[in-house]
C-alpha cells in the first residue's frame, strides 16, 4: 500500500496519524508534472502578487498586447484587478491561459523543470505553450478566439433555452 502526507518529517507518528511512519522517499530523482487548468480557477486579483517579478509581468504584458491586437476592448490587467466579467468565457479563458503562461515563465526562471504537462479545456493551450508547440503569440490568439467563440455560443444557448421555456 502506498500513501503520502504533507508535513514536517520530524513530527512524531502519533501526530501524523500513520503507524510506524518513517519517511522514505520512493526515488531520489524528483520529477514534476504541471497541470494547466481551464476556465474556472480565476478570481479577482489572481496573480497580482506575482507581478513583482519582471518575467511574470513581461509575459502578461506580451499577452495583453496580443489580445489588444486581436481587438479586445478590455485590458488583461483591468480584468485581473477588478475581476469584472471574468466568469464569462471571453474573458476567463484568455485570463487563465495568460496567467498560466506567465507562471510557467516564472517557474522556468527559478529553474523548475518538468517531465510532463497536461491541460484541461483551455488549459491545453497553456500546456502546448509550455512544451514549445505554440509561441506566446499563437497561444494568445488561439485562446482569445476560443474564449470569444465560447462566449458567443453560451449567449446563443441561453437565448435558445429562454425561448424553449417561455409559454407559447
Amino acid at each position: 500500500m502506498r500513501s503520502f502526507t504533507v508535513g514536517d518529517a520530524n513530527l512524531p507518528s502519533e501526530i501524523i496519524g500513520l503507524p510506524n511512519s518513517d519517511c522514505v522517499r520512493s526515488s531520489l530523482e524528483t520529477q514534476l508534472c504541471l497541470v494547466f487548468t481551464g476556465q474556472g480557477a480565476q478570481y479577482a486579483k489572481v496573480g497580482l502578487e506575482l507581478m513583482q517579478y519582471p518575467v511574470f509581468m513581461s509575459a502578461l504584458s506580451e499577452a495583453n498586447k496580443v489580445f489588444q491586437a486581436m481587438g479586445a476592448g478590455w485590458s488583461l490587467f483591468d480584468k485581473i484587478e477588478s475581476g469584472e466579467g471574468i466568469t464569462l468565457p471571453q474573458f476567463g479563458q484568455p485570463l487563465c491561459t495568460a496567467l498560466q503562461i506567465a507562471l510557467f515563465e516564472l517557474l522556468k526562471r527559478f529553474n523548475v523543470t518538468t517531465v510532463a504537462v497536461v491541460g484541461h479545456s483551455s488549459g491545453e493551450i497553456a500546456a502546448a505553450y509550455s512544451i514549445g508547440a505554440l509561441s506566446l503569440e499563437s497561444a494568445c490568439k488561439v485562446v482569445y478566439h476560443r474564449g470569444r467563440l465560447s462566449g458567443q455560443l453560451a449567449t446563443q444557448l441561453v437565448a435558445y433555452m429562454t425561448i424553449m421555456v417561455e409559454p407559447h
